[in-house]
């Protein structure tokens, strides 16, 4: 491993940092645009996170979801009984 090598990398590194922030601002622009348009950032975000997924995975999450949902509020319901 030559420093020159070394110093390509990091300096490419360095670039891509660079550019992330940028897009990084970028997202947030739009995200600001779309709040202004009356769209919730929060579920747009979950909408693209969604939309990432393959329908599988997708269907699983929403299984998985479903399951922890019910057995919260299920546990809910009887600290709320035993309270009554």
């Amino acid at each position: 491993m030559s420093d020159g090598q070394l110093q390509q990398f990091v300096r490419q590194i360095e670039g891509l940092n660079g550019e992330i922030k940028t897009l990084s601002l970028d997202k947030s622009e739009i995200y600001k645009a779309a709040k202004q348009q009356g769209y919730d950032p929060k579920i747009l975000r979950k909408v693209i996170t969604e939309r990432a997924l393959k329908p599988h995975e997708r269907a699983e999450q929403a299984e998985l979801f479903q399951a922890y949902w019910k057995a919260v509020e299920a546990e809910r319901a009887e600290r709320a009984e035993a309270a009554a």
